[in-house]
């Protein structure tokens, strides 16, 4: 009866022979949300000359510009416009203002421009609005609004020559800097206040600055004043020399003051400043500046610092993690939308403050391309006012007096002065300590540079609009729970960046309630050498950004955006408004994968796409999916499906002829569909070869319609639709067995049986040793050599690592490659073995000798002898070297023409006679039988000389010619030319490198014959260890192989277990510079492993050079088998082992690229959260889950034997085979076996009695969750390996980390019990932290570099010694423990 046995053929598709992993979709990227090149056609504004300021008042947008001012509606189309310039004594007549003399500084004659400083709009007399202009000295033009949009009907100079004060205050008529200037208007009792912030630019020098009375000690324009309006609107006053402060005389054109961005809130005016640190300092930073509105001097003066930052870290920032933005590009003060109120806990109606910053360059106010947006509430602002004033963290403000005295202001907490009350004293004070905010935005604009930004409500969300130094406009929802990204981006002007000064446009006639709704932001592009503004609406100026579907329908609601036929629109815009949705996106199908399957199989069919179970969420709704596969319905698998990818499987049986290749995907009320599925019949045609070794490994091709129809992972790859390759597994004994192809739990037979012979084996090579051109055929001498079909010789030189030559040949009969071209020095010793259908053979020694020399002889001669022509050459003399007593070389020569390798006849080699031996015969018979003896020993040496000279000749295994293949390829008949070419075709130079490329050199000989069933009929057997020469007498070996350890020598069941764990050494590539890293038992090297189908895998290769005799090699196989049996996406598999005949044996592992654990979380450059350090340790559990399942006690858990692939997962290495020693974290117990123990690891137990088991592991683990919660701490790091047990007797364990979750160091405190068996299982642990894990939440970070010290009160465990046993036991740890 046959044996029948199941030979499982694993097919995959062809997409896996591709670089793409089948089953494997596209993940949409997260920058494709928005189509940056999409550009609007939006209400635009373009003056005469380049635009300074606007402001926006009841519908009307009023431009302040060079020599001009303009009125616009709100589509921006000019109503009016007023001239203020140019000025000049010839040309347009002064009216406002000091003398031009004072201006034009002594040049009577010279033509100014007049540009606009500042604008502004101020209602408690009348509607009126105030333009203040450089050329006028900073005196200010009252423009009165009777008429909505006219600037020029009725224009009032805001300036008297005559002051109060007869001068000594300076011009208080001069409002505003050439500088630049920030100008705030209030009105506080009946009074209108200006505050004016004039800057103090480094360098400028100006002599306007000063005023024209050369006795006046006061600057024209003051650095920080308040001022306010005389009652009959003709000019300003100052209530006293109170109101306003300078710099310090000494820093007057050297410190760089910036008035950035003013504003109102309650009853204090704000400015916000740029200027530097401090004295010596030349570092920038932005300060906010505080003042009451209702003081007409400058009575209560306060500044901050004010920073924002980006770190990642939450709750504690340290500096080397801490980004600082130190330099106000620009600001704005609003209310915020109901939602971020509720996310700031705000207050209705409570003002807040958004800035936008930049980083600047080292020691300069340059920013880069990098900023960050905070948000800060005004009621905070005051706050920190407050309480760093009461806690006395202030001083002078030095660049107005000058000192850096440290001053307190000593007001009770209820002094109404800390506010702007009536009571309690001045002050004019500088916090030192900065107010910090974190970036709203967390980095994501940290690669821009914003140059402006304006905020307001659009329905209940607060909607900031930024500008770019690239003229691109940004809008965003601010808010930090939802994690905004901008849903409008396009570019204004590619050319020119976009300016701070922007307004908000309400509509007209609107009553000016708080609750007002905005219109649209005036933008205002390239300030100051830009003529031009652009309206745009608040809600976006449309949905064309939006290029998919998804991200359309997520857009803010208040932008109106729908789907409409393929793109986003609003309703207005979709024609007919039926196809117009925002309620669902019609799914999208790009990929299916297979493309067949079998029928009747369970193929698991992989659909890629997008909008698969869309809903507003943004959540995945696997509850809307539903899938028709060629005519069958398909179950959904949810866990492998996404919004981007749907897996399903057949739930029912096809029917071939009602089957289809269409694929429809249901997704809610809308479906797409594709064609790019059948269902096939898979059959089996022929297989080839029909036999081959027990061993395995013989590649087998199996040929038939649809055999590539399946959806499982296998180790063989497609070559074409109708067939398909893969090696066959070993089998204990030959037999013949049924091939049988699995395909999607559908199962084909294949028509004929295959037939696994006897191993083959080879004992021996001749000859062993070869000239170093090559061209030696090497005769393999063996058993059960038919049982292979395409044996390979595979030749390396011990010289050169990782260089291999491989020849190829059909018969084990091959022919040594030349290495002449490698520059080696002779003799070279070699290395050979072969592979016989995957199987490798010992290595045997080959030894590469010099090549022999011939000198010059004589021409040759041609005389006649009856009909036969003898060509006579004389002097022929070779010289060879290395030649040993057992080299038989045989001299025969070939007669050939030149260049051609046909042989003309054969040559024989004659000898000259010598009768030396005769004549001393004749003369001396006495000496007859010393010359007899004489005579005998010089034969003997021409005998040797001729063997090695026989030893030359080569046999053709086609023909059996006789030839001399070192003259067959000879250029020239002249005899001085070299007579031995390297170039013969007949040997050729084969190197596989680590590009992998093969020319493998065929074997010469006749294939044996074989059997319909693929037996031997003519076995090649009974050489003997003699090869045939030409006339039929033996050939001899060149030397006898040294002895080897005979793998044979191992227990015969170890072998066969074995079999399926070893990897042949040549199908390894050692990269021998290349180290990976070094430990206790050997080095890591990178390698590669070449599959069987010529694929490369990048693997580590660990040398165990500790395992020196049989007996370890035994265990150390035993130990492989178990390991290679392991299948967990958490513990490392092992690939094979390789046991060189010379040398330390071999592990071969996955390539881990991000290395272990341990020093992955404590780099620097990686930011772990806790939930993430949490991830690990579940990881880590699931491994040893699936390690104690199969009775394996890994005895070293830690981080450092953890190992994280390139997708970050985690797998569970360094046990078995692959295990390896840290000197400083272990100590030797046993000093006799050098045996290495992980001691702050072990459990309680194992230090005592040395024993492990899974309960121990669970002990390690608890100190693995430790390590993650410290990021790689060293645990017990104050305690020495000797006190280790001690201090456990003692109860003590390792304290709870600072950001360890309580939760979680219970579960440690529990993995260290006493008591192994009151410890959980692994089980236990994956579920117990996976249920922590999902109930965490926030993003807390764990600094690096933090020491963990053991204290006495720490003892969750009663103590199982007492103090004197514990003294005892310390004092005498060396005797008990062998270091």
């Amino acid at each position: 009866m046959k044996n029948i046995c199941l030979l499982d053929i694993v097919i995959i598709l062809w997409a896996l022979c591709s670089s793409k992993v089948r089953g494997q979709c596209d993940e949409p990227a997260e920058n494709s949300k928005l189509n940056l090149s999409v550009t609007y056609n939006l209400p635009s504004f373009e003056a005469d000359s380049a635009i300074q300021n606007l402001v926006t008042f009841e519908g009307t947008v009023y431009v302040g510009a060079v020599n001009r001012i303009y009125a616009l509606s709100e589509n921006l189309t000019k109503l009016s416009e007023y001239w203020t310039g140019p000025v000049s004594e010839a040309g347009v007549e002064r009216q406002c203002g000091p003398s031009s003399q004072e201006v034009a500084a002594g040049k009577p004659n010279a033509v100014l421009d007049n540009n606009n400083m500042a604008l502004l709009v101020e209602r408690y007399y009348d509607d009126e609005l105030f333009s203040c202009s450089s050329a006028d000295a900073g005196v200010c033009r009252r423009h009165l609004l009777v008429e909505r949009g006219n600037v020029y009907k009725e224009v009032n100079c805001m300036y008297s020559p005559k002051t109060d004060d007869g001068g000594q205050q300076g011009c208080p008529d001069c409002v505003t800097s050439p500088l630049g200037s920030r100008v705030l208007n209030m009105v506080s009792g009946g009074v209108v206040r200006f505050f004016v912030g004039n800057s103090e630019i480094t360098g400028t020098g100006s002599p306007s600055r000063m005023t024209s009375d050369p006795h006046a000690q006061q600057p024209q324009h003051h650095t920080i004043s308040v001022r306010q309006m005389k009652e009959t609107q003709d000019g300003f006053r100052f209530f006293s020399d109170q109101s306003y402060m300078d710099l310090a005389p000494g820093l007057r054109g050297d410190h760089h003051l910036r008035y950035v961005y003013s504003f109102q809130s309650g009853s204090h005016a704000y400015f916000l400043t740029v200027q530097r640190e401090g004295r010596s300092s030349q570092v920038y930073h932005t300060r906010i500046v505080r003042m009451c509105g209702t003081d007409p001097e400058l009575r209560r003066y306060v500044e901050m610092p004010f920073e924002c930052i980006l770190t990642e870290r939450r709750r504690r920032r340290r500096l080397a993690s801490v980004e600082v933005f130190n330099v106000l590009q620009a600001a704005h003060v609003a209310e915020a939308g109901s939602e971020l109120r509720q996310e700031m806990g705000l207050k209705e109606r409570e003002d807040v403050l958004f800035a936008a910053f930049a980083r600047s360059k080292p020691d300069s106010l340059e920013p880069t391309a990098s900023s960050a947006v905070c948000v800060i509430s005004l009621a905070d602002v005051n706050n920190f006012f407050k309480d760093f004033i009461q806690k006395c963290h202030t001083k002078q403000p030095y660049h107005f007096t000058g000192s850096e005295e440290k001053r307190c202001y000593n007001g009770s907490s209820s002094d109404d002065s800390f506010g702007c009350g009536k009571h309690g004293e001045g002050y004019r004070l500088e916090v030192t300590t900065p107010m910090t905010r974190l970036d709203y935005f967390s980095g994501q604009f940290s690669k821009v540079l914003l140059t402006s930004i304006a905020v307001a409500t659009a329905q209940e969300q607060t909607v900031a609009s930024l500008g770019t130094t690239d003229g691109r406009l940004i809008q965003v929802v601010v808010s930090r729970s939802k994690r905004s990204t901008p849903h409008v981006d396009f570019r204004l002007d590619p050319s020119r960046s976009v300016s701070p000064e922007v307004a908000l446009l309400f509509p007209q006639g609107h009553t000016g309630s708080p609750q007002r709704t905005v219109c649209c932001v005036c933008i205002l592009i390239g300030c100051p050498v830009c003529p031009q503004i652009t309206k745009v609406p608040l809600i976006g100026p449309g949905c064309e950004q939006q290029w998919t579907c998804s991200s359309c329908l997520l857009a803010p609601r208040f932008m109106g955006c729908g789907w409409c036929d393929g793109r986003c629109t609003r309703l207005a815009q979709c024609h007919p408004t039926s196809l117009w949705t925002q309620d669902s996106c019609p799914p999208i199908i790009t990929m299916i994968s297979p493309a067949n399957g079998p029928l009747g199989g369970d193929t698991k069919v992989t659909v890629c796409g997008r909008n698969f179970g869309f809903n507003k969420t943004e959540r995945f709704d696997h509850t809307l999916i539903s899938l028709d596969l060629a005519g069958a319905p398909c179950k959904l698998l949810k866990r492998e499906s996404n919004s981007y990818r749907l897996v399903c499987a057949p739930v029912s049986p096809v029917n071939s002829s009602q089957a289809s290749n269409v694929v429809k995907v249901h997704s809610g009320k809308e479906m797409a569909q594709q064609q790019g599925f059948t269902f096939v019949n898979p059959v089996i045609r022929e297989i080839f070869p029909v036999f081959g070794p027990k061993l395995g490994g013989t590649m087998l091709t199996i040929r038939g319609p649809n055999v590539f129809a399946s959806s499982k992972n296998a180790c063989v790859c497609i070559v074409s639709g109708t067939m398909l390759m893969c090696r066959t597994p070993p089998q204990s004994a030959p037999s013949r067995q049924v091939v049988y192809m699995r395909v999607d739990s559908v199962v084909r037979e294949a028509p004929v049986l295959f037939t696994y012979n006897e191993d083959p084996l080879i004992s021996s090579i001749q000859p062993t040793r070869s000239f170093i051109s090559g061209g030696s055929t090497v005769v393999a001498q063996g058993f059960y050599l038919h049982s292979t079909l395409q044996p390979q010789m595979v030749l390396i030189p011990t010289a050169q690592e990782g260089k291999v030559f491989t020849v190829d040949r059909l018969a084990i009969l091959c022919t040594t490659p030349s290495l002449k071209d490698l520059g080696l020095q002779t003799p070279v010793v070699t290395k050979v073995a072969f592979v016989l259908d995957d199987f490798s053979t010992p290595q045997f020694d080959l030894l590469y000798v010099e090549d022999p020399r011939f000198e010059d002889f004589q021409r040759p001669t041609v005389t006649s002898k009856g009909n036969k022509s003898i060509l006579e050459i004389k002097n022929v003399v070779v010289h060879l070297t290395h030649c040993s007593p057992l080299l038989c070389l045989t001299v025969c020569l070939s007669w050939r023409q030149a260049s051609s390798s046909v042989s003309l006849g054969r040559v024989m080699l004659a000898h000259e006679q010598d009768y030396r031996g005769l004549l001393a015969g004749c003369v001396c018979v006495s000496l007859l039988l010393l010359m007899l003896l004489t005579l005998f020993l010089w034969k003997r040496r021409n005998k040797h000389i001729d063997d090695l000279a026989e030893g030359k000749v080569w046999y053709d295994g086609r023909a059996h010619i006789q030839h001399l293949d070192m003259l067959a390829n000879a250029r020239s008949v002249s005899p001085t030319n070299e007579m031995v070419s390297h170039e013969s075709l007949d040997y050729r130079t084969t190197l596989l490198e680590d590009q992998g490329v093969e020319r493998p050199e065929s074997c010469r000989g006749a294939p044996p014959i074989y059997g319909s069933h693929g037996e031997l009929l003519s076995p090649r057997l009974g050489l003997g260890g003699m090869g045939l020469g030409a006339e039929g007498e033996l050939v001899s070996p060149l030397l006898s192989a040294p002895v080897h350890i005979d793998p044979s020598q191992l227990h015969p069941d170890l072998l066969k277990e074995v079999q399926h764990v070893v990897i042949a050494r040549e199908h390894l590539l050692l990269h021998f510079n290349q180290v990976i890293g070094r430990g206790h038992f050997g080095c890591v090297f990178h390698g590669t492993l070449l599959e069987a189908d010529g694929q490369k895998q990048h693997c580590a290769i660990k040398s165990l050079n500790r395992i020196t005799d049989l007996e370890e090699v035994s265990q150390f196989l035993k130990e492989g088998i178990i390991m290679k049996d392991f299948s967990h996406p958490n513990v490392l598999s092992l690939l094979g082992i390789c046991l060189p005949p010379e040398g330390s044996p071999l592990v071969v592992l996955p390539y881990m690229k991000h290395g272990d654990l341990r020093n992955f979380i404590r780099d620097e450059t990686h930011n772990p959260t806790v939930k993430d350090l949490m991830g690990f340790g579940v990881q880590v559990a699931r491994g040893m889950e699936y390690l104690a399942s199969k009775k394996f006690v890994h005895r070293d858990l830690a981080a450092r034997n953890c190992m994280l692939d390139e997708s970050y997962t985690v797998k569970v290495a360094d046990f078995g085979l692959a295990r390896d020693v840290y000197e400083k974290e272990y100590y030797s117990i046993h000093s006799k076996s050098g045996v290495k123990l992980p001691v702050k690891w072990m459990a309680l137990e194992s230090l005592q009695t040395h024993k492990f088991t899974p309960k121990s592991d669970v002990w390690s683990f608890g100190v693995l969750l430790w390590e993650l919660m410290t990021r790689g701490a060293p645990p017990y790091s104050d305690v020495n390996s000797f006190d280790i047990t001690v201090f456990l007797l003692q109860g003590r364990r390792l304290l709870q980390p600072e950001f360890c979750p309580d939760a979680l160091y219970n579960v440690m405190v529990e993995c260290w019990h006493p008591r192994p068996e009151r410890r959980p299982t692994f089980s236990e642990l994956v579920s117990r932290i996976k249920s922590i894990f999902s109930s965490f939440s926030g993003e807390h970070y764990i600094l690096l570099n933090t020491t963990y010290v053991n204290i006495d009160k720490m003892t969750p465990y009663p103590s199982l010694i007492s103090y004197s046993s514990s003294s005892s036991s310390s004092s005498t740890r060396q005797d008990n423990l062998e270091t």
